[in-house]
């Protein structure tokens, strides 16, 4: 699970802590890359983090959670089987034609399923608001 927050800065950075320069800012890196932190010259901070529920760190406060992003597996069915099965769930079907996965929309919830021939499982991408969210998701995409 990856997690993307926005923050604002409260504190300076220790000088010793890894940066790289980005548009607009400065990437820090925390726990060996575990965290990174985009500081803008604003005192906005975004913060890409593996780690749920991210780390406070005390550079930074007021942090909310922007966006959970889960990878997962569903089993293989048809492509058919799959858009009615996402359909019977609630889930509104995008435009396959701009991308390589089947999107499918359910709240504020976005699902990228890239429908693979050559294995037993589909990979699949979620994009969600709240943790909530996430877990009915899974759990929808699960249930068979």
């Amino acid at each position: 699970m990856n997690v993307v927050s926005t923050c604002i800065k409260v504190a300076d950075l220790p000088e010793d802590v890894p940066y790289v320069y980005v548009k607009n800012g400065k990437m820090y890196f925390f726990m060996r890359g575990a965290v990174k932190a985009v500081v803008f010259g604003t005192g906005k901070v975004k913060l890409f983090s593996s780690l749920y529920p991210p780390p406070n760190l005390p550079y930074f406060s007021k942090c909310k959670i922007d966006l959970l992003v889960i990878r997962a597996e569903i089993p293989v069915t048809s492509l058919e089987e799959l858009l009615r099965q996402l359909e019977e769930k609630g889930f509104i079907m995008g435009d396959r034609e701009k991308v390589n996965a089947v999107l499918a929309y359910r709240g504020e919830t976005t699902v990228r399923i890239f429908p693979k021939t050559d294995s037993n499982t589909y990979k699949v991408m979620i994009f969600a608001r709240s943790e909530t969210d996430a877990e009915d998701t899974i759990r929808l995409l699960t249930a068979q």
